[in-house]
């Protein structure tokens, strides 16, 4: 509730600020993204994890009719594992590793993943004296995955060599959507001051790429429905191609 609140904060703000921006025509614009994301799990997901962070980057192209083209990629990361389970197979009845030194080592269990996405769009401007800033509405298919990172201190954990941590990592991937709703600040004379925060939704459809559960010792095909919902800052780094206005015409290199 607190980032939707703030979320909903920052439009009021920005829209009282657009309303002074100088009156300027839709600008041809390619963009550098810099993006920073919150994310709740959901569906089949969020049985495995709690909140993660996303941090990433791409490329954006709008015309000069407000159609926005795009290309990204992001690294997901957290902490919240819930399948505490996972290694009851090898593990102690207090989840301790015992190494070939005889000592107890606790293995720990973090989220890791990735998403890449080819997105299009529309920038709705929502006044006549902004034409580069408004609602952005985008939409893309890509690719989702996500795995437990096992992470053992030490040394002497035969049972998790490398080649066997990825029969317990539950490494899942496959087709995604993505969709998201966001307000656009872009001023040509603001080239440092380009961005847009918004709520972003993921859904993928993926499966177990590993295909065999260490944990289960069972094939692993069933189809996954993964969700995540997030509240999204993207830094952008533009680059103007020019605009004509009634009496002159710019061009910003």
């Amino acid at each position: 509730m607190k980032c939707i609140f703030l979320f909903l904060s920052c439009i009021v703000a920005l829209l009282s600020f657009s309303q002074t921006t100088q009156k300027v025509r839709a600008n041809r614009a390619l963009s550098i993204d810099i993006a920073y994301s919150v994310q709740q799990p959901a569906g089949d997901v969020g049985k495995r994890f709690g909140y993660n962070n996303s941090i990433g980057g791409g490329f954006k192209y709008k015309t000069e009719r407000n159609l926005v083209l795009g290309i990204s990629g992001n690294f997901m990361f957290g902490s919240h594992s819930k399948e505490r389970t996972i290694l009851e197979a090898i593990s102690t009845k207090d989840g301790d590793i015992i190494n070939s030194n005889g000592q107890l080592i606790q293995p720990r269990l973090f989220e890791r993943g990735a998403n890449y996405f080819v997105q299009c769009g529309k920038l709705l401007p929502l006044y006549k004296n902004d034409k580069n800033s408004g609602l952005l509405l985008m939409g893309g298919i890509g690719w989702l995955q996500h795995k437990q990172r096992i992470e053992v201190p030490g040394e002497g954990a035969n049972q998790l060599f490398p080649e066997y941590k990825r029969g317990y990592d539950n490494l899942h991937g496959g087709i995604a959507l993505n969709q998201t709703i966001a307000w656009q600040f872009m001023e040509p004379k603001k080239q440092m001051l380009n961005f847009y925060i918004g709520l972003e939704m993921m859904h993928g459809y993926t499966k177990n790429l590993r295909g065999y559960n260490y944990a289960t010792r069972l094939p692993d095909t069933s189809r996954k429905y993964d969700y995540f919902f997030g509240l999204k800052l993207c830094w952008m780094i533009p680059r103007f191609f020019g605009f004509k206005d009634k009496n002159e015409e710019y061009f910003y290199n």
